[in-house]
């Protein structure tokens, strides 16, 4: 790694702005996408709520996790996601079960269908 830190710090200063500019792209367009598979599935959320639940669905019924399972979860969740961007399945298994809705109307995402 630090050689190649060396070789970009000996090329001239029009290439090393080029590779700034390249790997900022880069890692914008990854946070993006991100945030839009995320966006999507809040904005389903929140046009089809579900009806009102019990005050018991909401106390807690499992013994809460540690800090290193909670970072666990966090990682297995961040590459499920990176999984989905690029059209793979995921390593971890996902319950495909969808929730009932009560409602008989249903709002889809406004996305044109050419995409």
């Amino acid at each position: 790694m630090k050689s190649l830190l060396r070789e970009i710090r000996r090329q001239p200063e029009g290439t090393r702005q080029l590779f700034f500019v390249l790997s900022s792209i880069t890692v914008i367009s990854l946070v993006v996408l991100v945030w839009f598979n995320s966006f999507r599935s809040n904005v389903y959320a929140l046009l089809n709520p579900e009806p009102a639940k019990e005050d018991s669905q909401f106390l807690a019924t499992t013994d809460p996790q540690s800090l290193l399972g909670s970072l666990g979860t966090l990682f297995n969740g961040m590459k499920d996601q990176a999984f989905s961007l690029m059209g793979k399945n995921s390593t971890t298994p996902k319950d495909d079960s969808k929730p009932e809705v009560k409602s008989e109307k249903t709002y889809a995402l406004p996305i044109s269908p050419e995409k």
